[in-house]
C-alpha cells in the first residue's frame, strides 16, 4: 500500500468514526411553532440539540438538512456540536418537518467526504403534520410522489453511505464539485436518495 492509498483509508475511518458518533450519540430534534407568514401559513423552526459536547476529531466540515429541504437548506453544524450547543436548521413549513436528517462531512485533511441519513427523535412534532401533508399532495402529483418517498424513508430501511473522493478544489458550499465516486450509487442535489443509515 502507497502512502495514498494509507491517507485515504484514514481519512474513510475518520468520517465512517464520525458517522457512527453521530448516529449514536443521542441527538435530538426540536421543533417549535413560529410567527405565522404574510399569507397566515404556519412555519416551524428546527433545531439539532446534542445531549454533549461531539469531538468529531478529524472532521472538516458537517453540513446537515432535513431531507425533504435539500441540500440548498444545509447549515454547517460542526463548530455547535463540538461544543455541546443546539443548532438552528431553519424556519419550514409543516409538510417538510421530518424527523430524518441528512449529513455531509468531510474530512479534515483528504479530500474525501461522506453522505449519509440518520433517523433522530423529534420533540414537538405536531399530530396536525400528516394531515396537512395529505392536504398538500391532492393537487399535486409530483408532491404525491415526494410524499410516498417520505413515507418509504420513514421506514427506517437502511442503505449503505455515499463516499465521494474530490478530485477538483474545496469550493463554498452549494457549489457543485468535480467528483469521481467510489460507488456507482448516485445521489441528487436536490434530496439524499440513499435511504437511512443504521447506526452499526
Amino acid at each position: 500500500m502507497n502512502a495514498a492509498d494509507a491517507a485515504q483509508r484514514a481519512a474513510e475511518a475518520r468520517l465512517d468514526l464520525a458517522r457512527r458518533e453521530i448516529c449514536r450519540s443521542g441527538l435530538k430534534l426540536r421543533c417549535e411553532r413560529g410567527e405565522p407568514t404574510a399569507d397566515g401559513a404556519s412555519v416551524w423552526r428546527v433545531w439539532l440539540v446534542p445531549p454533549e459536547p461531539l469531538p468529531l476529531a478529524g472532521i472538516g466540515t458537517l453540513r446537515v438538512w432535513p431531507i425533504t429541504r435539500g441540500d440548498g437548506h444545509a447549515n454547517s453544524v460542526l463548530g455547535l456540536l463540538r461544543q455541546g450547543q443546539p443548532a438552528d436548521l431553519g424556519a419550514m413549513p409543516l409538510v417538510d418537518l421530518t424527523r430524518f436528517l441528512a449529513c455531509h462531512l468531510t474530512d479534515e485533511h483528504e479530500d474525501v467526504s461522506i453522505l449519509f441519513s440518520t433517523g433522530l427523535m423529534m420533540d414537538g412534532l405536531t399530530a396536525e403534520r400528516h394531515a396537512a401533508i395529505l392536504r398538500w399532495v391532492i393537487d399535486s402529483r409530483d408532491a404525491f410522489f415526494r410524499y410516498l418517498r417520505l413515507l418509504l424513508s420513514e421506514l427506517g430501511d437502511p442503505s449503505p453511505p455515499l463516499w465521494r473522493r474530490r478530485t477538483g478544489p474545496v469550493k463554498a458550499p452549494g457549489a457543485r464539485q468535480a467528483t469521481t465516486r467510489r460507488f456507482s450509487k448516485r445521489w441528487s442535489g436536490r434530496s439524499v436518495k440513499a435511504a437511512t443509515s443504521s447506526a452499526l
